[in-house]
């Protein structure tokens, strides 16, 4: 299996803990690009939260944010493999 690193991962859908959202839920979002300090995404839990602070219900372009890489405590991807269980298969 092969490196994986936040530039592999742009264009694809990854959940994740943004802090700033909820200390604990995920939330998915799509990876649109990466710098040094963090990464670029489209999230449509911070597009609402935008939306409703400014008091819109919708926005003529899909908004991208940056968010630092100390806004994100935990970022999962999965891998087009089947993932088993050791645990269920005695292993």
């Amino acid at each position: 299996m092969e490196t994986i690193n936040f530039t592999k991962l742009i264009g694809k859908e990854v959940l994740g803990i943004i802090t700033m959202l909820d200390p604990i839920l995920l939330q998915r979002f799509i990876v649109r690009g990466v710098e040094g300090g963090g990464v670029w995404v489209e999230c449509q839990a911070l597009t609402n939260l935008v939306l409703e602070k400014l008091g819109l219900s919708s926005a003529p372009r899909t908004p991208i944010f940056f968010l630092s890489f100390q806004e994100l405590k935990f970022v999962h991807y999965s891998e087009d493999v089947p993932a088993l269980s050791e645990k269920a298969l005695g292993i």
